[in-house]
Protein backbone atom coordinates (compact mmCIF):
# COMPACT_ATOMS: atom_id res chain seq x y z
CA UNK A 1 0.00 0.00 0.00
CA UNK A 2 2.46 2.57 0.71
CA UNK A 3 4.24 1.81 -2.59
CA UNK A 4 0.65 2.46 -4.40
CA UNK A 5 0.73 5.42 -2.18
CA UNK A 6 4.48 6.60 -3.29
CA UNK A 7 3.42 6.30 -6.85
CA UNK A 8 0.02 7.72 -6.77
CA UNK A 9 1.21 10.78 -5.07
CA UNK A 10 4.22 10.86 -7.52
CA UNK A 11 1.72 10.50 -10.67
CA UNK A 12 -0.70 13.58 -9.26
CA UNK A 13 2.67 15.90 -8.29
CA UNK A 14 4.08 15.65 -11.64
CA UNK A 15 0.75 16.81 -13.29
CA UNK A 16 -0.22 19.52 -10.52
CA UNK A 17 0.34 23.05 -11.78
CA UNK A 18 1.55 24.06 -7.89
CA UNK A 19 3.39 20.78 -6.90
CA UNK A 20 3.55 20.25 -2.82
CA UNK A 21 7.47 19.23 -3.93
CA UNK A 22 8.82 19.97 -7.17
CA UNK A 23 9.95 16.90 -8.51
CA UNK A 24 12.02 18.91 -10.92
CA UNK A 25 14.35 18.92 -7.45
CA UNK A 26 15.08 14.78 -7.67
CA UNK A 27 16.66 15.19 -11.28
CA UNK A 28 19.47 16.95 -9.47
CA UNK A 29 21.91 14.38 -9.03
CA UNK A 30 23.52 15.69 -5.91
CA UNK A 31 19.92 16.23 -4.33
CA UNK A 32 18.70 12.68 -5.34
CA UNK A 33 21.93 11.33 -4.35
CA UNK A 34 21.75 12.98 -0.79
CA UNK A 35 18.34 11.93 -0.75
CA UNK A 36 19.11 8.25 -0.90
CA UNK A 37 21.62 8.21 1.35
CA UNK A 38 19.95 10.41 4.10
CA UNK A 39 17.08 7.29 3.47
CA UNK A 40 19.54 4.75 3.94
CA UNK A 41 21.60 5.93 6.74
CA UNK A 42 18.73 6.72 8.97
CA UNK A 43 16.40 3.99 7.98
CA UNK A 44 19.80 1.92 9.71
CA UNK A 45 20.03 3.79 12.55
CA UNK A 46 15.99 3.74 13.12
CA UNK A 47 16.50 -0.40 12.91
CA UNK A 48 19.43 -0.69 15.32
CA UNK A 49 17.40 1.77 17.57
CA UNK A 50 15.00 0.20 17.85
CA UNK A 51 16.23 -3.04 18.37
CA UNK A 52 19.18 -2.60 20.53
CA UNK A 53 16.91 -1.85 23.70
CA UNK A 54 14.67 -5.20 22.93
CA UNK A 55 18.03 -6.90 23.05
CA UNK A 56 19.29 -5.47 26.12
CA UNK A 57 16.30 -6.28 27.47
CA UNK A 58 15.34 -9.71 26.69
CA UNK A 59 19.03 -11.25 26.16
CA UNK A 60 21.31 -9.42 28.22
CA UNK A 61 18.54 -8.96 31.43
CA UNK A 62 18.68 -4.92 31.16
CA UNK A 63 15.37 -3.41 32.96
CA UNK A 64 13.87 -0.55 30.61
CA UNK A 65 15.13 2.51 31.97
CA UNK A 66 18.57 0.52 32.06
CA UNK A 67 17.88 -0.47 28.44
CA UNK A 68 17.25 3.44 27.19
CA UNK A 69 20.22 5.05 29.47
CA UNK A 70 22.35 2.66 27.57
CA UNK A 71 21.61 4.54 24.88
CA UNK A 72 23.09 7.82 26.27
CA UNK A 73 26.65 7.39 24.47
CA UNK A 74 25.02 7.58 21.38
CA UNK A 75 23.14 10.64 21.79
CA UNK A 76 25.75 12.43 24.04
CA UNK A 77 28.52 11.65 21.01
CA UNK A 78 26.17 12.69 18.31
CA UNK A 79 25.28 16.20 19.87
CA UNK A 80 28.51 16.79 20.82
CA UNK A 81 30.23 15.92 16.85
CA UNK A 82 27.23 17.60 14.80
CA UNK A 83 28.45 21.23 15.65
CA UNK A 84 32.11 20.42 14.80
CA UNK A 85 31.37 18.05 11.48
CA UNK A 86 29.72 21.56 10.14
CA UNK A 87 32.68 23.26 10.27
CA UNK A 88 35.25 20.23 8.92
CA UNK A 89 32.45 19.91 6.08
CA UNK A 90 33.00 24.03 5.81
CA UNK A 91 36.83 23.19 5.73
CA UNK A 92 36.86 19.90 3.37
CA UNK A 93 33.56 19.83 1.63
CA UNK A 94 31.09 17.08 2.78
CA UNK A 95 32.14 14.14 0.43
CA UNK A 96 35.21 12.77 2.75
CA UNK A 97 32.92 13.60 6.53
CA UNK A 98 30.15 11.79 4.88
CA UNK A 99 31.64 8.93 3.38
CA UNK A 100 33.71 8.62 6.61
CA UNK A 101 30.55 8.72 9.21
CA UNK A 102 28.51 6.27 6.83
CA UNK A 103 31.46 3.54 7.01
CA UNK A 104 31.96 4.22 10.86
CA UNK A 105 28.13 3.72 11.18
CA UNK A 106 27.95 0.50 8.89
CA UNK A 107 31.36 -0.67 11.28
CA UNK A 108 28.87 -0.41 14.58
CA UNK A 109 26.52 -2.36 12.75
CA UNK A 110 28.52 -4.91 12.58
CA UNK A 111 30.50 -4.65 15.58
CA UNK A 112 26.56 -4.80 17.26
CA UNK A 113 26.53 -8.84 15.66
CA UNK A 114 29.05 -9.89 18.19
CA UNK A 115 27.60 -9.72 21.58
CA UNK A 116 26.44 -12.68 23.05
CA UNK A 117 24.33 -13.41 25.60
CA UNK A 118 26.85 -13.13 28.00
CA UNK A 119 29.33 -10.30 26.89
CA UNK A 120 29.12 -7.10 28.94
CA UNK A 121 27.29 -4.36 27.75
CA UNK A 122 30.97 -2.26 28.25
CA UNK A 123 32.30 -5.02 26.08
CA UNK A 124 29.53 -5.71 23.79
CA UNK A 125 27.26 -2.96 23.20
CA UNK A 126 29.18 0.47 24.67
CA UNK A 127 31.79 0.52 21.58
CA UNK A 128 29.34 -0.15 19.21
CA UNK A 129 27.06 3.11 20.29
CA UNK A 130 29.92 5.29 20.55
CA UNK A 131 31.43 4.36 16.87
CA UNK A 132 27.78 4.12 16.11
CA UNK A 133 27.40 8.14 17.60
CA UNK A 134 30.35 9.00 15.68
CA UNK A 135 29.24 8.64 12.62
CA UNK A 136 26.06 9.71 13.21
CA UNK A 137 27.80 12.98 14.17
CA UNK A 138 29.75 13.25 11.23
CA UNK A 139 26.66 13.00 9.27
CA UNK A 140 23.75 14.71 10.82
CA UNK A 141 24.45 18.25 10.34
CA UNK A 142 26.31 17.63 7.11
CA UNK A 143 23.88 15.59 5.22
CA UNK A 144 21.63 18.72 5.45
CA UNK A 145 23.61 21.01 4.19
CA UNK A 146 24.56 19.25 1.37
CA UNK A 147 20.59 19.01 0.36
CA UNK A 148 20.11 22.41 0.88
CA UNK A 149 22.88 23.81 -0.87
CA UNK A 150 22.24 20.97 -3.92
CA UNK A 151 18.55 22.54 -4.16
CA UNK A 152 19.83 26.50 -5.04
CA UNK A 153 19.01 29.06 -2.50
CA UNK A 154 15.18 29.41 -4.71
CA UNK A 155 14.08 26.31 -3.02
CA UNK A 156 16.12 26.09 0.58
CA UNK A 157 12.98 25.71 2.26
CA UNK A 158 11.40 22.77 0.11
CA UNK A 159 14.65 21.23 0.14
CA UNK A 160 14.86 21.43 4.15
CA UNK A 161 11.45 20.14 4.27
CA UNK A 162 12.11 17.10 1.84
CA UNK A 163 14.85 15.86 4.32
CA UNK A 164 13.10 16.13 7.25
CA UNK A 165 10.66 13.92 5.53
CA UNK A 166 13.52 11.37 3.90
Amino acid sequence: LGFLALALYLYVESRSDQPMIPLALFRLPLFAGVQAYTFLLWAGIQGALFFVPFRLMQVQGFGPLQAGTALLPFVIVVSVLSRWAGGVVDRRGPRIVLVAGALLTGLAFLMLMLPNPTTSYVLGFLPALVIMGIGMGLCAAPVTVVALNSAGPEHVGIASAVNNIV
